[in-house]
């Protein structure tokens, strides 16, 4: 019994070593400009890189609100006067023009951390391939693109995971809201309240959570609007000068398009369409193939609403997939397939093949993506052909995980 507290202690020990190992080597990266050869920065108007930058554009964004200025036509305060495309939540926090540098420094170092924490220790790596794994995925393309700009999608993927960690549905109730303030669509992190039990206090407590969200949707109304005015700036419309660095549903028929327009080869908006219904045919047909005529009961995904790992994996799926068919996103997005990970890390000794596909395919997506956008950045960085190529790989490697995905939830 001994030796196996001490064998625990010491695994332990081991974990947190790497873990502050890998926390320290991603802050020397990052500010010693060292990802920038497979991670573009957002750079200022003197074309110089900007370490952080989606958080500075944060804490410029609410420094320019509070001298008056509107911050969808002229966000001057911004490096490259980006307009402001979050909630009006943050342009509550206070004192940022005076603890400027700690608003800066703090919080970043605080979001890497807990991220680097959180993979580490649901991951329980044992063997030395595991601590290779975790170490490509945080070095992966969308991870240290997360960590380069501090993307506010890290900070909703730590609200997402605390949401899945406590019981208490007052707390949840606000951490979803506080999600949703953020930005809309962690709207659809509230199907964590179908795993409660079912009762009229939950009954009461979906109907004054739905009142405070509505509120909340009826104050930002104008605001909403206005972003959706601009968002043809502040998401990717394309391919071409985006490439890999998209996860969208809408990757592969704009790929088609761009590749028509390149060739001079078939109408592009016909080619555009015809690549959308062929993937919309071939989901449903995927998706009804394995649900209805599947008897193998083995294949399903048993999610268990008590356990976290269930409860994570659940919310994380739910946010994958409407964010794949919302609009065009930049990959910094995928930080919530971390959310699977624990789930699916946990239930791999149990051999079922859904599972083990699913973070197969994770790995890939991650780890091999990651190699092949280097492989292009560096020696094919002018070959449109290995652009489209790479491009085709991720658009395959994301509509079969998405797929796996929705299977996975309506079992």
């Amino acid at each position: 019994m001994k030796n196996k507290y001490e064998n625990l202690i010491n695994s332990q020990l081991y974990i947190l070593l790497y873990t502050l190992i890998l926390f320290f080597l991603v802050t020397f990266f990052i500010h010693l400009d060292l990802t920038h050869f497979y991670i573009n920065p957002i750079k200022d108007k003197f074309n110089n890189p900007v370490v952080y930058g989606d958080w500075t554009y944060v804490l410029d964004s609410v420094i320019c609100y509070k001298k008056g200025a509107n911050l969808i036509s002229n966000n001057y305060c911004d490096v490259s006067n980006r307009p402001y495309h979050y909630g009006s939540i943050f342009l509550s926090l206070p004192f940022v023009d005076k603890f400027y540098n700690f608003y800066y420094l703090f919080f970043p170092l605080v979001f890497c951390l807990s991220t680097i924490i959180f993979l580490n220790y649901y991951f329980k790596p044992k063997k030395i391939i595991d601590f290779l794994i975790i170490a490509l995925l945080i070095f992966s393309t969308p991870i240290m693109m997360s960590f380069e700009r501090i993307n506010i999608e890290i900070l909703i993927f730590l609200i997402l995971i605390l949401i899945c960690y406590v019981r208490n549905l007052y707390i949840i109730q606000f951490l979803v809201l506080l999600a949703t303030s953020i930005k809309f669509y962690p709207i659809v992190s509230s199907i964590i309240f179908l795993t409660k039990k079912k009762n009229i206090t939950l009954f009461f407590n979906i109907f004054f959570f739905l009142i405070l969200a509505s509120a909340i949707f009826f104050i930002e109304y104008k605001h909403l609007t206005e972003i959706y005015k601009i968002s043809n700036l502040v998401e990717p419309q394309t391919v071409d000068n985006v490439g890999m660095y998209l996860f969208s549903f809408k990757l592969l028929p704009e790929l088609g398009r761009s590749t028509s327009l390149h060739l001079q080869f078939f109408n592009s908006y016909y080619c555009y369409i015809i690549i959308n219904l062929i993937l919309l045919t071939t989901f449903l047909y995927f998706i009804l193939k394995i649900n209805y005529f599947s008897s193998n009961e083995d294949n399903l995904i048993n999610l268990d609403e008590n356990e976290f790992e269930d409860r994570l994996f659940l919310i994380s799926a739910f946010m994958l997939i409407v964010i794949y068919f919302m609009t065009m996103n930049y990959l910094y997005k995928e930080i919530y397939f971390l959310g699977l990970l624990p789930f699916l890390k946990k239930k791999l000794s149990l051999k079922n093949k859904y599972i083990n596909l699913i973070y197969k395919l994770i790995l890939i997506k991650f780890i091999i993506l990651t190699f092949l956008w280097i492989t292009q950045v560096i020696f094919f960085s002018n070959s449109v052909y290995i652009k489209g190529l790479n491009i085709l790989v991720k658009g395959i490697i994301d509509n079969l995980l998405i797929a796996f995905l929705i299977i996975s939830l309506i079992n």
